[in-house]
This record gives C-alpha cells, structure tokens and sequence, in this order.
C-alpha cells in the first residue's frame, strides 16, 4: 500500500460522504431540515449556483477537497511507484492538515489522514537500498 493510494481513498470516502449529503441521504446538521444541495446546484444551472447558500457551498468544499486529496494521492502514488521515497517536506505537510482538522474538528474523519502521514515519514526516513 502506497502512501498515495491511501490518500486517493481517503478522498474517495471523502466524495461518497459527500455525494450522500448532496442529493439529501444525511442531513446537513442535527435538527436542520432535509436539504439536497447537489439536486439545488443543478437545479439551479449549476453556473453560480453556490454561493451565497452556505449548505451549497459545504457541498462544494467537502467535495473539492476529496478531489484535491485524491490528485495529492495519485502524484504521490506516481513518486512511490517510481521507485522514490516520499518527501519528510510531504508528511509533516499530511500531519499538520490532519492535525488542524482534529483540533478544530475532533469528531471528524480527519484522524485518518494520520494514517497516511505516519507511513510517509516513516518511509522517507528509510535508508535506501543503494545506500
């Protein structure tokens, strides 16, 4: 298992969770009402359809950012998959996303990005085979 692909299906689980929100299947929040915001967005003419609606805009940004972690994950997929370490530079980067979600949201999927930070470091710690 690559540091990448654990990323890329962390970001995975990421958009389903956020796909499950978008057409209406968890509730935004406890005691809000049902809302879809993805069946909204596209209802809407998906052109500006966000903003200003701020449960649009949670759809939006859940979604951009399991894009973004699955784009992290296949580059460095790419790195480990050519046959070099990981960068001390990319686990300290994964570590402190993760951190800062923890610490701003505690109960949050967040603590699985530790996962994929702790297999960087300890990867790009390792000795190399040539030397």
């Amino acid at each position: 298992m690559t540091v990448g692909a654990l990323l890329v299906g962390i970001g995975v689980v990421h958009d389903l969770v956020g796909v499950a929100f978008g057409v209406g299947w968890l509730p935004p929040a406890e005691g809000a009402a049902a809302r879809a915001p993805l069946t909204e967005i596209v209802r809407a003419g998906i052109i500006g359809a966000v903003e200003p609606d701020p449960w649009r805009m949670t759809f939006f940004w859940f979604v951009m950012t399991g894009f973004a972690l699955m784009l992290a994950g296949v580059a460095a997929h790419a790195i480990e998959r050519a046959g070099l370490r990981p960068s001390p530079g990319l686990a300290a980067s994964i570590a402190a996303f993760s951190v800062l979600g923890i610490a701003l949201i505690p109960a949050s999927g967040f603590w699985l990005g530790l996962v994929p930070a702790g297999l960087a470091w300890t990867r790009s710690r390792a000795r190399s085979p040539t030397g």
